[in-house]
């Protein structure tokens, strides 16, 4: 399974990658048909909520992949990095100075 992070109405979306890779399957969209699920919210959202979070995707593209509403184009879309703002850990005890 391919994930991806893309721009549609100034907002950033996660997306299952499918269709021999042209197409972006809008996963928050299809998770809003049945109440929503905060693992969509970002793909980083997606990382904390684990396994179960990808099972969950797999499930919603199963169920909701021939709606033709819920994808949109490679080509057309505004791909973004994978993890637009990865956290970011920082070690002082990497740089001598730090420590003293």
């Amino acid at each position: 399974m391919k994930l991806a992070t893309f721009r549609t109405g100034g907002q950033d979306r996660i997306a299952l990658v499918h269709g021999g890779d042209t197409k972006l399957f809008d996963l928050a969209a299809a998770a809003a048909r049945n109440g929503g699920n905060p693992a969509f919210a970002s793909m980083l959202a997606l990382i904390d909520a684990g396994e179960a979070a990808l099972d969950a995707a797999r499930a919603s593209f199963d169920k909701h992949g021939d709606d033709a509403s819920l994808s949109v184009a490679v080509a057309g879309a505004e791909i973004l990095a994978p993890l637009p703002e990865p956290r970011q850990m920082r070690d002082g005890m990497s740089f001598p100075l730090h420590i003293r």
